[in-house]
């Protein structure tokens, strides 16, 4: 960048610049959780007030326990690091535009302080918004030696902020959250031993929580209740969650925890043989990935019963969507409709995840039958055994006889007396979700039985079937457990799953309600601890 060129720093001295040695203290684990890439995005947006394209197109990050939030899996490459570089350029440029944020508060300010006030001002507030915290006073000492060493140089008073906060937004302090984890070495004599709980500082628990909600960092409110104290206060915490999923931002559960939990983000990367399905158009997979969000906007808006996920009898469609399942045409764009005699309700049986759990050319009961256990039941199944290679019947007469092979074999009778019968229900909707009664001249019969021994006739049996089973609420709370803390779980943290369950029931499993009770736990307010190997 032309700032760094001008006052000859580097990157690394930036990042340098912005760190401070740590200071000596008892030995304890440090988590890093590395900001993926939407919160990273969302995260620069939010402390220079600009867009940077390259922010938003950065590589998606790979998912792990079905999300992308997971700290073990979020590693960082010398590439990664440029990107990083390249987009904080650009973000910078757009706020030392004639009309960009960062050139009208300097200018704003200068009017009413001096510089010295101003400079201070300014870059402690950015960077308290970018590093979720306070800078301390060595901190904010060595980035406004940045800035006198700008302006010695002849830059102008943004300009040489802007140097300054380049270092800000590269440092490790921005880029990662870092939590400590309490070790068997590091416990002191009456402190909480290995397997109890050690409660998050209040920064520490400000941003958790803002990445939870709204996949960005705290706003001013957030980090004044973190500042005085009182988020630790679990009722302060509640209002201040309650706050936050009222604000728009908060959408950003549907496009983080719900796209990935319900599979819509995966739609980008599906294709289909336009041979089989002609249909099949970029416009319409769009249209499959909007379906389910906007559901879940609407019942999470509505603080509905999270059952409604899979038994709604109301959903949202556009032309193409009510065309491919043959509703009226409703006015353009999306509107809510009532599925009415139709074969659908809530979403399982929604185009969108019936393509993505699909083949190009085909459908897929294992595929689908395996996400049913996996995502909505929590009983994921082993791989496939090594060496195993079961032919595919050529000759039989559709999906249910082709399948009693795997059934009839020892090493996969245990998987797909699970997971057939379920995924042979959606055998009525073909690879693009159309609905069916036959395939080809076979009429196809969608009855089965859960694991749990509970019959169904039909996709929409199935799935208040579902709906009622047992393990679907635990379900749903840990997979929100497990986004929201960024690590797997552990046995140990069934338990509070199992607790936070029974809490939501009493509540009457609210969808928003969900969010509610997890960001008020005791886990989620509490650092991960590890016994010393």
């Amino acid at each position: 960048m032309k700032l760094r060129r001008a006052i000859g720093v580097s990157v690394t001295g930036l990042v340098l610049a912005a760190c401070v040695d740590a200071p000596a203290a008892e030995p304890v684990g440090l988590r890093l959780h590395r900001l993926n890439t939407t919160q990273y995005a969302n995260s620069l947006a939010a402390v220079l007030g600009v867009e940077s394209k390259v922010a938003r197109s950065l590589p998606a990050d790979a998912p792990s326990h079905g999300f992308d939030t997971l700290a073990e899996v979020q590693t960082t490459s010398p590439l990664l690091l440029e990107f990083y570089a390249q987009a904080t350029d650009e973000a910078l440029e757009l706020a030392l535009a004639p009309e960009g944020p960062l050139h009208v508060e300097v200018a704003a300010c200068l009017a009413e302080l001096d510089e010295g006030e101003c400079t201070s001002t300014i870059l402690e507030r950015l960077t308290t918004l970018a590093w979720r915290r306070p800078p301390t006073q060595l901190e904010l000492a060595r980035l406004l030696a940045i800035v006198d060493r700008a302006r010695a140089l002849g830059l102008e008073l943004d300009e040489s902020l802007a140097a300054a906060l380049e270092g800000v937004l590269l440092s490790p302090n921005f880029l990662f959250r870092s939590e400590a984890t309490v070790t068997a070495g590091s416990l002191a004599a009456g402190s909480h031993a290995p397997g109890s709980h050690a409660l998050l500082g209040a920064y520490e628990l400000a941003a958790r929580l803002s990445y939870f909600v709204w996949s960005g960092p705290p706003d001013r409110e957030l980090l004044a209740a973190a500042r005085s104290g009182a988020l630790l206060d679990p009722a302060q915490l509640e209002a201040q969650t309650r706050r936050m999923l009222a604000d728009p931002r908060a959408d950003a559960i549907a496009d983080g925890f719900a796209a990935q939990w319900l599979g819509f983000r995966y739609l980008d990367d599906v294709f289909k043989d336009t041979s089989r399905y002609p249909d099949f158009s970029p416009s319409l997979r769009a249209s499959m990935a909007q379906e389910p969000r906007l559901l879940f906007l609407d019942l999470f808006a509505r603080d509905r019963d999270l059952h409604e996920l899979l038994t709604s009898d109301a959903s949202f469609v556009d032309s193409e969507l009510a065309e491919l399942y043959g509703l009226d045409q409703p006015a353009p764009g999306f509107v809510r409709v009532e599925l009415g005699a139709s074969a659908r309700r809530g979403v399982l049986t929604q185009a969108g995840l019936l393509s993505t759990l699909a083949y190009p050319f085909t459908t897929s009961p294992a595929r689908r039958g395996n996400w049913v256990l996996s995502n909505l039941l929590c009983m994921p199944l082993a791989a496939p055994p090594a060496g195993v290679d079961v032919p595919i019947d050529r000759d039989a007469a559709g999906k249910r006889e082709q399948l009693e092979a795997h059934r009839a074999n020892p090493a996969c009778a245990g998987c797909h007396a699970a997971l057939d019968p379920i995924g042979l229900a959606f055998e009525g909707y073909d690879a693009i979700g159309r609905h069916r009664t036959h395939d080809g001249e076979l009429a196809i019969e969608t009855a089965g039985v859960l694991p749990s021994g509970v019959a169904f006739a039909d996709p929409i049996e199935l799935g208040q079937a579902i709906a009622e089973d047992p393990a679907f609420v635990p379900c749903v709370v840990q997979q929100t457990l497990t986004y929201a803390l960024g690590r797997a779980l552990g046995p140990a943290d069934m338990i509070e799953v199992e607790a936070l369950a029974t809490e939501l029931a009493e509540r009457g499993h609210g969808l928003r309600e969900l969010f509610v009770v997890v960001a008020t736990s005791e886990v989620f307010r509490s650092r991960f601890e590890e016994a010393s190997p």
